[in-house]
């Protein structure tokens, strides 16, 4: 794309990509119109006219009847698009990674902030409805310094910290570049922005002061904008158009470039920050060898027409010979007879009256039907006016997930369209994130507990993590299968598990105050990943005095014989055995505590009870069987059984370890439980 010298090329870029897509524009706006019943344009109204100036029709017949169907169809594309909360998440780009694992995470909290921050849920609504009904929808993405949280600076002033903003705009305000095949080949795309004179001054007056004086003061002249929710055209007064353009990065843009405009003269320009072209399209059916897209109002439109048309002549046929007649001879009369109870009497004179019925447009009823199963049809979706089935009522839950997921396959095509959209949209919006995004302001987002770890998330490259699309979408039956799979494990597999364990499974359940009643289970794992992260990075991470030593020592032994251990510096890997040393040490003095807290005084109490075993007795000579106080054989078996339990801990820790305890408790002058036991 060659270089834009001035106004002038930026206005013949302008006109041209306005012209090439004209046609469509009016379709758009017509699509508005008819899913809010105003099917009876203008252009109709012409057509009439020429038929009534025909002899067609008569100059009286004004009927006109709208059965808007279009409406129910859009509205169940639109319902089943949302229902279905199709949607990103951050995964990470190699899963045996930790620091992309938690590149990952910290990605997943920054894309919950923008959504909260950009009220992304009435976003989506609006998004999918000009999607179905428009036919396309586009965003704009950008970093905005003059909105977010408050913060304080040194002189203790506040400011706006900025947040990335997100910003709907329709499919008719966007002109592209007319050469351009598909989406991705469009060198260039503009949108048109209606702003208040007052606004538009307030921008020109700080980006070009210069230009102040010659902005018009009743604003720019036949501005006509187009009202989505009446439907209609409305003069706007006290308006300034601006013209947005958005080059993809070229030869002649190595970075792109934004230009904001009016028609007069050029406000402000910059490249695109970091490169990103930060316009996304959503499109419903993509008009082939055009990058533009084209609503399922297209294919009902024809039908709805018809249907209207029948309808019409229908309610015709009622008014105008709806009514029973009575035809009577020019010599015949017809007098009330009286009345009586429940009957009325006529009396006649001459030759009887003929009685014709009236007519109800009964012809044309089965010709509307016929037209409106052909439009469900063409348009997909018969099971709107199809009748319900009987006796497919199941109570196997797994019967009715599997029956509602098989159902999506109507949408499949349109829901895809959304999940890229959402996935080009949010990648990038990351990306933005990491450059504009103070470490305080993450902080904020993700929590002080991931401080440690902001540092490394900004300066990871793009290629760190990767946006995909969600295997299982937020819906109802997504979260009831999740229910049901995660319930089966706890249920038969729940003994086996470490609390731990069993605090990550239900962390993915889908209804759980998992903050607070989980937390127990999961902090020890948050614990353990921030330390090997801290590790990675050649930090000194502080052992928590209150840590599952344990779980530390398991998830340290097992970092040491991963795969990509080996290719740790030198430093790195000698600072894990020390920690390794330094948590076996610890270990070492817990079980040295523990025998310490189980000597003392044997319990002499009880009755005496005999032991099947024998030793010689120093006073008479003889052997005999030994009997002991009954409390000393509860006190020998309680501790048997702590001393199993804790074995059985110990030997959760792998050999190696073990062996390393063991002689550092010998070192320490401890004596292991098998030489505890002592002779009468």
């Amino acid at each position: 794309m060659k270089q834009i010298s001035g106004i002038n090329d930026l206005i013949t870029l302008y006109d041209e990509a306005r012209a090439c897509d004209s046609k469509l524009f009016s379709d758009m706006r017509t699509n508005v119109m008819l899913r809010n019943g105003k099917h009876y344009s203008e252009t109709t109204t012409k057509m009439l006219k020429g038929l009534r100036d025909k002899g067609v029709i008569s100059e009286k017949e004004r009927i006109k009847i709208v059965k808007n169907h279009i409406h129910r169809i859009t509205n169940d594309y639109i319902n089943s698009i949302i229902a279905r909360n199709p949607s990103t998440v951050a995964r990470p780009y190699n899963s045996s990674d930790l620091s992309d694992c938690k590149d990952a995470e910290l990605s997943n909290s920054v894309m919950q902030d923008i959504r909260l921050k950009n009220d992304w849920r009435r976003l989506r609504r609006d998004f999918v409805t000009d999607q179905v009904v428009v036919g396309e929808a586009y965003a704009t993405l950008k970093f905005d310094y003059s909105s977010g949280q408050m913060s304080t600076d040194e002189w203790g002033r506040e400011y706006p910290v900025g947040q990335i903003k997100i910003e709907k705009r329709m499919g008719f305000e966007c002109k592209r570049d007319p050469a351009a095949k598909s989406f991705q080949d469009a060198r260039y795309l503009m949108f048109d922005k209606s702003v208040d004179l007052a606004d538009a001054k307030a921008i020109v007056a700080q980006l070009r002061p210069e230009k102040v004086s010659a902005m018009s003061e009743e604003g720019s002249d036949n501005i006509v904008g187009f009202d989505i929710n009446k439907g209609a055209y409305m003069s706007e007064a006290k308006k300034t158009l601006f013209i947005e353009t958005y080059i993809r990065p070229c030869s002649s843009y190595p970075n792109g470039q934004y230009i904001l405009s009016t028609k007069e003269f050029v406000v402000f320009k910059m490249d695109l920050p970091l490169g990103i072209f930060p316009v996304y399209q959503l499109g419903f059916d993509p008009i082939q060898t055009t990058p533009r897209c084209a609503s399922i109002i297209s294919v009902a439109r024809p039908y709805q027409a018809e249907i209207n048309r029948a309808s019409s002549k229908q309610t015709e046929h009622q008014i105008t010979i709806g009514d029973d007649k009575l035809y009577v001879g020019a010599s015949s009369s017809v007098t009330n007879g009286g009345k009586l109870h429940g009957v009325r009497i006529m009396k006649g004179d001459g030759e009887k009256p003929t009685y014709i019925a009236g007519r109800t447009g009964e012809q044309f009823s089965s010709f509307i039907m016929e037209q409106i199963k052909q439009m469900y049809e063409a348009v997909n979706l018969p099971h709107l006016i199809a009748d319900v089935a009987a006796g497919e009522k199941s109570s196997d839950p797994y019967s009715l997930l599997y029956k509602s997921m098989s159902q999506r396959g109507i949408y499949a095509f349109y829901l895809e369209q959304w999940e890229d959209f959402e996935k080009k949209l949010f990648t990038d919006a990351i990306r933005l994130a990491k450059h504009y995004y103070t470490e305080d302001h993450i902080v904020k987002i993700v929590g002080k507990k991931e401080k440690v770890n902001i540092a490394e998330f900004q300066e990871t490259a793009d290629d760190g993590f990767d946006i995909v699309v969600e295997e299982s979408n937020g819906d109802i039956e997504t979260k009831y299968g999740k229910l049901l799979t995660i319930t089966n494990v706890l249920q038969y597999a729940g003994g086996r598990l470490s609390p731990e364990q069993i605090g990550q499974l239900v962390n993915d359940l889908p209804y759980a105050n998992k903050d607070k009643v989980f937390n127990a289970m999961t902090t020890n794992v948050d614990l353990v990943e921030n330390m090997l992260l801290a590790l990675d990075r050649g930090e000194q991470p502080i052992i928590p005095k209150f840590g599952n030593i344990d779980l530390m020592l398991s998830a340290l032994t097992n970092r040491t014989v991963q795969a990509d251990f080996v290719s740790l510096d030198a430093e790195k890997q000698m600072l894990y055995q020390q920690y390794i040393q330094q948590l076996e040490q610890m270990k070492a003095q817990q079980q040295l505590q523990m025998q310490q807290a189980q000597q003392g005084l044997i319990p002499a109490s009880g009755f005496l009870t005999t032991i099947n075993a024998s030793m010689k007795n120093p006073t008479t000579g003889k052997v005999e069987r030994i009997k002991v106080p009954s409390d000393a054989v509860g006190w020998l078996v309680q501790k048997l059984n702590q001393q199993g339990a804790y074995a059985q801990q110990m030997q959760g820790l792998g050999a190696e370890t073990m062996i390393d305890i063991n002689n550092i408790a010998s070192s320490q002058g401890m004596q292991q439980p098998a030489s505890q036991g002592q002779g009468f």
